[in-house]
């Protein structure tokens, strides 16, 4: 399936920063998860996600979680990597955008400060939450797909 084909490919993204020294909001959420659900919605022509009819959700295997304050890498079990930047602490949790490649982007579904962004964690349930978007052909009444990770542990 089209949708599906996005999590099939491996992103690795580069960081011109190399000072990766850990803090506080992002340390104690690294390590290995077990709990990773997909679902897969297609961008509409006015900027609305509608559940794909055709791929429905999906349970997958481990992502592991490392990085820093200023990048989180998500390596999923068949080698995708997508990494997560500008990390904001919220009120519960931290925001962070979705580094883009050629082949996908982050999809903004949260706002702060005026600034979106792509990603978010939830501390009180130890939930990251993850939106990439990327292109589908031969598509007329959609822009594009979006796949959205819930990755617990």
């Amino acid at each position: 399936m089209v949708l599906f084909s996005i999590f099939s490919l491996g992103f690795v993204s580069c960081d011109d920063d190399d000072d990766d020294t850990d803090t506080s909001k992002v340390s104690g959420t690294l390590g290995d998860y077990s709990n990773v659900e997909a679902e897969y919605y297609l961008v509409t022509n006015l900027d609305s996600l509608k559940p794909d009819p055709v791929s429905p959700s999906k349970i997958l295997g481990n992502v592991n979680v490392s990085g820093s304050d200023k990048k989180i890498m998500f390596t999923f079990e068949n080698g995708a990597v997508f990494t997560g930047i500008n990390v904001v602490e919220t009120g519960n949790g931290f925001v962070f955008d979705i580094q883009s490649t050629n082949d996908m982007s982050g999809y903004v579904v949260y706002t702060k400060q005026g600034m979106p962004y792509s990603g978010a964690y939830y501390s009180s349930e130890k939930r990251y939450v993850l939106y990439i978007q990327y292109e589908i052909s031969n598509l007329e009444l959609y822009k594009g797909g979006v796949t959205k990770f819930e990755i617990k542990k």
